[in-house]
């Protein structure tokens, strides 16, 4: 149930707005499970296939203003999910069935995950006529096919990959692949691959990693394939002690609004307990690469 009291609405548009929205859903998960060795390792395989079925009643929510829903990305988490927008603004109706099946590998010793793979599909059991734009119906009977893969090589290196296939088009609509090497606390190095159809083709590449107790270098190496440029390089580094720490940092980076080329260097100063001093370098590096964290 969701109710809205508005002020500022034009003649004839009400002020006390309300809807109520029936969902029901239902999960059903079978595992299945089997021994077996790969190499000289002994691993337990996990499959689970699962059908999760939702349906929400429709209701006319057009006269309700827009604040803050969207439509998310897709992905296979979307899979099972209640709202197929973000925001209470919309509630998505739905009658639909979601099948999808995961595989894990897991450490028998440890109980650790090593590998997962899942891939899944929506099949729609009707019309969906809830848009954001209060535009027609949307038809289509089946989504695109979503599956993701998570891997870790070992305590230090670990990969992620996940793909969105539309089957009536027969084109790739997203894809993204990461491998990270982390042997321990700010010693990180990333490389990612971004793809969006028709949108994005791009290369980023980071690293955080110490040359001393104290300081660290940092740096990243963000490339559009399609447009054969760079978006943004950045290299820096940073000292850390006890009590206060610096950070300097120089970066070259695509104004996409102007598509001009802007450069600049950085500085900040961290009073630890107290205070920064300077450029929001901390945010600009936990934005860039992946994994980044402040020295406590």
């Amino acid at each position: 149930h969701t109710s809205y009291q508005l002020d500022n609405q034009d003649p004839g548009q009400g002020q006390h707005l309300s809807r109520t929205t029936p969902v029901f859903s239902l999960d059903n998960v079978l595992f299945l499970e089997r021994e077996f060795q790969l190499g000289n390792r002994d691993y337990v395989q996990t499959l689970e296939p699962r059908l999760f079925y939702l349906y929400v009643e429709r209701q006319n929510q057009e006269d309700i203003p827009l604040f803050d829903s969207s439509t998310p990305t897709f992905t296979y988490r979307e899979l099972f999910e209640e709202n197929r927008f973000n925001g209470a603004d919309r509630m998505g109706d739905a009658s639909q069935i979601a099948l999808a099946v995961t595989t894990r590998l897991i450490d028998p010793n440890t109980g650790a995950q090593r590998a997962r793979a899942s891939v899944g599909e929506l099949f729609y059991l009707r019309d969906r006529t809830v848009t954001l734009d209060n535009g027609p119906p949307e038809q289509r009977s089946r989504s695109d096919i979503a599956g993701e893969l998570e891997v870790m090589l070992s305590r230090a290196w670990s990969g992620r990959a996940d793909l969105v296939w539309d089957p009536i088009d027969q084109n790739s609509e997203r894809a993204n692949a990461r491998i990270q090497y982390n042997p321990g606390f700010r010693k990180i190095a990333n490389l990612s691959y971004r793809y969006l159809r028709q949108e994005q083709d791009q290369i980023d590449a980071s690293i955080l990693w110490p040359l001393g107790p104290a300081w660290q270098v940092v740096g990243r190496w963000y490339y559009d394939i399609d447009d054969t440029k760079k978006l943004e390089t950045l290299v820096g580094i940073e000292y850390d002690s006890c009590c206060w720490g610096v950070r300097l940092v120089g970066r070259e980076y695509l104004d996409g609004e102007r598509d001009e080329t802007n450069r600049a260097v950085l500085l900040q100063f961290v009073l630890k307990g107290l205070t920064r001093i300077g450029s929001d370098i901390e945010s600009l590096l936990e934005d860039g690469i992946l994994g980044y964290t402040d020295r406590p």
